[in-house]
């Protein structure tokens, strides 16, 4: 049995700026793992077509069974015929990231679009173990998919586009 629960609550400050609360908890029966969470978001608007966006995270899980990585396209279909597939977790960790960025939506595309509106989102992240472990940059094996001898943090840079109609 799996028990989910997820409770956000928002507060706009003024027309410009937004805060967000998260609070995440999971429980699982079959794993024998808890793993629960906070995030708190930050966004304000600069002006109509851009937003400078903040998003941090603490996260843990209580055996490393939640942070997982099936890092085959037939993982699942091993798995479900009881064969050795290829995953990988990290052992029980607290894991803590903070991610900056901005939401651009260009004027000169979204005044020319019959519908919806185009928005390019880049940022910047940072992921991190807060409690010693390293379970970033490093793949486990199928004999040991435990993994300890990676990183203890991770920095990436994103950008996504979408279109919203």
């Amino acid at each position: 049995m799996q028990y989910n629960a997820d409770v956000m609550a928002t507060y706009h400050i003024n027309d410009k700026m937004t805060v967000s609360v998260d609070g995440t908890y999971l429980h699982d029966d079959s794993l024998r793992d808890d793993a629960y969470g906070v995030t708190t978001y930050f966004s304000y608007d600069i002006h109509p077509w851009l937003t400078f966006n903040a998003r941090g995270e603490i996260f843990r899980d209580n055996t490393g069974g939640v942070i997982t990585e099936y890092s085959s396209f037939n993982s699942l279909t091993q798995a479900l015929s009881n064969q050795p597939f290829p995953y990988y977790n990290a052992l029980p960790t607290t894991y803590g990231e903070l991610t900056v960025g901005v939401s651009y939506r260009p004027e000169f595309v979204n005044k020319r679009l019959s519908l919806g509106g185009f928005t390019i989102r880049p940022e910047i992240r940072l992921d991190k173990s807060l409690n010693g472990t390293h379970p970033f940059n490093q793949a486990g094996t199928v004999q040991n998919p435990t993994v300890n001898n990676g990183t203890n943090n991770m920095l990436w840079f994103s950008c996504d586009a979408t279109w919203s109609f």
